[in-house]
């Protein structure tokens, strides 16, 4: 794919477009053909489009801005993808669904010492105190508005919220936020549509947003049960297996072809850690566990 239509991407995916117009052919290339005239395009509108701001307000005023490509490469569950970064903004793009993480590094929370000048931890309750400004519903609130603003205020119908709260980055706080699918009657996760959005707990700004969408599987060669089965082989008869999550959807592979795949949650009794936990990805066409 060239520079100019992976700015194309760039654009429709921020102005809430649809991104599936354009070929899935990003090749992974570090190397971009972007032109001055369409990178500062682009940076313009990147701008415009910040939390606080309105959409096309940079390109309004002129504004001028100097966009830097960034790292490339692939993963799973997003393709091929590439990175934006304009002014205090970078956006990683996919060449399967858009924008898939935008981060506002001027509105990332600010650190304070985690540990006191005698060498001591500070409470968790003395950080909060100091960095903890905004409410839960806030934060809630603003993390609806932002997925709203940019996918419709449909975007949240029939997702489940999964993740909601404070979360301690050692000497930070930010309050995390998550929308996923739910499960299905037959005790299936079918497919994978997730929004995550981070926010600023002092001063309520989203610092953080992701984006996750996954097809489903018609069906599968391998079933559910035939998965336990696998499960049970692996962990090699451990004591309390429980299967916390069944998770059924079609993952990107690196020639832009797409596989079936099983990912089994679950928990077991450890002798040393007591109950823990992992994941098993199956590839639900052959069986084959995948690492």
């Amino acid at each position: 794919m060239t520079g100019h239509v992976k700015v194309i991407v760039a654009l429709l995916s921020l102005a809430g477009l649809a991104s599936t117009f354009l070929p899935n052919t990003f090749s992974g290339e570090t190397e971009t053909d972007l032109t001055p005239e369409l990178a500062s395009e682009i940076a313009d509108f990147l701008v415009g489009c910040r939390p606080g701001s309105g959409c096309g307000q940079a390109q309004e005023k002129g504004f001028q801005r100097e966009l830097t490509i960034g790292d490339s490469g692939f993963d799973p569950t997003n393709g091929w993808w590439q990175i934006f970064v304009v002014d205090d903004v970078a956006v990683k793009v996919s060449d399967k669904s858009g924008i898939v993480k935008i981060t506002y590094f001027s509105h990332e929370p600010h650190e304070i010492p985690s540990f006191s000048t005698n060498g001591m931890p500070v409470d968790r309750a003395k950080i909060e105190c100091q960095l903890v400004s905004v409410t839960p519903e806030e934060a809630r609130s603003e993390a609806r508005a932002y997925i709203s603003k940019r996918y419709g205020k449909e975007a949240l119908k029939g997702l489940l919220n999964t993740e909601a709260g404070l979360v301690h980055l050692g000497s930070r706080v930010k309050y995390s936020f998550c929308w996923e699918n739910s499960v299905a009657e037959d005790g299936v996760v079918h497919g994978m549509k997730r929004f995550r959005v981070s926010i600023n707990a002092q001063s309520g700004h989203v610092y953080q947003f992701r984006y996750a969408e996954l097809d489903d599987v018609a069906s599968p060669t391998i079933s559910k049960d035939r998965c336990r089965e696998i499960l049970d082989q692996e962990l090699d008869q451990r004591l309390g297996v429980d299967v916390t999550r069944l998770a059924l959807f079609m993952e990107a592979a690196r020639d832009n072809t797409k596989r079936p795949v099983w990912v089994v949650s679950y928990t077991f009794n450890s002798d040393l850690l007591g109950k823990t936990g992992g994941s098993l990805k199956i590839d639900a066409s052959t069986g084959a566990v995948l690492k």
